[in-house]
């Protein structure tokens, strides 16, 4: 009688061990179904949300001293970043002569994953360089130059449901330079602008400076048509009051209504 019951009671065991299994494998294979049934769109926007990999176009800026490269960016992926990176050329003095005279260079690497300087990390890349903007008529000046994104100095991410500013007025995030300052325009809901800015001032006179452009820019009228050129003059003689500033790019187009 007592093996009966040690019988028993191991075949209870076993049984609850089989009905276990039976739960865990079908809940398994639910899982499996529903991953094999998601549409061809949800695996392309599931892997787009993790990879950015194309050709991500930048202006490059200076603040006299460093030269920095300004990623391009838009409100949708693989582009919805504003990034901002210190960066080494095998003609760094030369663009940076270029960059201080007025001129605009813009770049376009050879394709990439945008999350590599999303996250931070350094990249050596083969890259071309452009007089002017390569998308807006722009002449290439160099076929295979080599940079280097040595640093981060700025990130923040955009979406296509950004919110307007507070009074819709323009914010601006402030990049320390060896030189002074850059200014960041935080792009907002459209109608808005990218917009970069260097300050050259002395410690005691920057937040003081500051002040005076965030309140001029925010007397401009709000950004309707994609006529940069002229908002640019409109910013140039606002920032003339505040000694040696300058906008250093200025792009409305891509954020026009």
């Amino acid at each position: 009688m007592e093996y009966e019951r040690i019988f028993h009671q191991v075949d209870w065991l076993m049984t609850i061990k089989r009905f276990k299994n039976t739960i865990f494998f079908t809940l398994l294979l639910m899982g499996c179904a529903s991953q094999l049934a998601a549409s061809p769109n949800e695996t392309h926007e599931h892997h787009a949300e993790h990879q950015r990999v194309g050709h991500h176009g930048m202006v490059l800026v200076t603040d006299g001293e460093t030269l920095f490269a300004n990623h391009l960016p838009l409100y949708f992926a693989p582009h919805d970043y504003q990034l901002l990176y210190k960066v080494e050329s095998d003609i760094e003095q030369e663009l940076i002569e270029k960059l201080v005279n007025g001129e605009t260079l813009t770049i376009l690497p050879e394709k990439f994953d945008l999350n590599t300087l999303v996250e931070g990390e350094a990249l050596s890349i083969t890259t071309r360089i452009y007089d002017g903007h390569f998308e807006r008529g722009g002449t290439l000046r160099n076929e295979d130059s080599s940079f280097k994104f040595v640093l981060q100095v700025y990130k923040r991410k955009l979406h296509k449901d950004m919110k307007a500013h507070d009074g819709k007025s323009p914010v601006f995030d402030i990049v320390q330079t060896t030189k002074g300052a850059l200014l960041v325009h935080k792009i907002a809901a459209k109608p808005s602008f990218d917009l970069l800015i260097s300050v050259n001032s002395t410690k005691d006179k920057f937040d003081k400076c500051v002040g005076k452009i965030v309140k001029s820019i925010n007397q401009l009228p709000m950004i309707s048509s994609t006529d940069s050129p002229a908002f640019k003059a409109m910013v140039d003689e606002k920032l003339s009051h505040c000694g040696k500033t300058s906008a250093l790019y200025l792009e409305t187009r891509d954020f026009a209504e």
